[in-house]
């Protein structure tokens, strides 16, 4: 009896070109005889042809990128191909996808450097190569592992693990919780923030959205985009931009500092230079924000936010 054929001996996993024609069924008998008896022990492959059918012939499109700045599903991202999208925000657009080598689902997050995003192409790729190498250099239990870094039609992309769970500030809000377990979930994300500064690393926006709880209860911190080393320059926190508002209102500010407004330190609207005290006051604001339901610091737009936090004005 012969014995059963691994995956190289079929040669080379499918290209983008094959796994289209395989999804329209587009090749002669021979040719598809050879391609399923490579689709029947190769998973990978598979699963690319299924997800493929299941968004129509999309592999080869040259706009990977919906009008909306949304990666379709079914087209790829370097090697990855999108399922669903996950969430977006003033750095760019997180997607889930799968990896066809490693047979697994990952979180791959997209920055385009079209100007689709809203940032100047080379800041935006100069961003996404940052936090790439910044988390690389990480290996904490609450830090979210990055897998790879690339190019991708008009943007950038970095893949990492793939949480299964939600934000610690959705987690906070799903249902009632006791301050103990509040002050452990961030006791954890300390723990992962800590690991940075310890590294050299200052993460310049850490914020409840920024920190993921998985199902199954580990607290990892993620979005690393603004990373910077310990100490940086007033430049480089002069560089980018306010990455959501403040409030109900239009707090964004383009081109002028980097973070999210109701966890921002002082030197930080100060356009100072940062260290790990900067991210140390901005878990304090988001802990106070976990435990009280609202912001330690009052301010309905930017410049009062501004005065209230420079000058210590906490809420009563």
């Amino acid at each position: 009896m012969a014995s059963p054929r691994r995956p190289d001996d079929l040669g080379a996993c499918l290209d983008d070109a094959t796994v289209a024609r395989c999804a329209r069924d587009d090749a002669t008998a021979r040719e598809l005889g050879g391609f399923e008896a490579h689709l029947d022990v190769c998973g990978g492959c598979r699963r690319r042809v299924e997800v493929a059918r299941a968004g129509g012939d999309r592999t080869q499109a040259p706009d990977w990128l919906a009008r909306d700045g949304v990666p379709v599903r079914g087209q790829t991202i370097g090697r990855y191909l999108a399922l669903d999208v996950l969430g977006r925000g003033g750095m760019g657009v997180v997607v889930a996808a799968y990896d066809p080598e490693l047979d697994r689902k990952v979180a791959v997050k997209v920055i385009a450097t079209d100007g689709a995003s809203g940032d100047d192409g080379s800041e935006g790729h100069l961003r996404l190569v940052r936090e790439a190498k910044a988390m690389a250099r990480l290996s904490h239990p609450n830090v979210v592992p990055i897998y790879d870094a690339g190019t991708c039609g008009v943007g950038v992309f970095i893949a990492m693990e793939l949480i299964d769970g939600t934000t610690l500030g959705r987690w906070c809000k799903a249902e009632p919780r006791s301050w103990r377990a509040v002050v452990e979930r961030y006791r954890e994300a300390g723990r992962g923030l800590g690991a940075a500064h310890a590294a050299g690393l200052v993460h310049r926006d850490f914020k409840p959205d920024n920190v993921l709880v998985a199902r199954t209860g580990e607290v990892k911190v993620a979005d690393f985009g603004l990373v910077t080393g310990d100490r940086a320059a007033p430049e480089a926190a002069r560089a980018g931009r306010v990455s959501e508002p403040v409030g109900d209102g239009d707090l964004t500010r383009t081109g002028a500092i980097m973070g999210t407004p109701r966890y921002m330190a002082p030197e930080q609207f100060q356009a100072g230079a940062v260290d790990a005290r900067t991210d140390q006051f901005a878990f304090c604001a988001a802990l106070y924000e976990a435990l009280w339901q609202v912001p330690p610091f009052a301010g309905d737009t930017f410049a009062m936010l501004a005065v209230a936090v420079s000058s210590g004005e906490l809420r009563e």
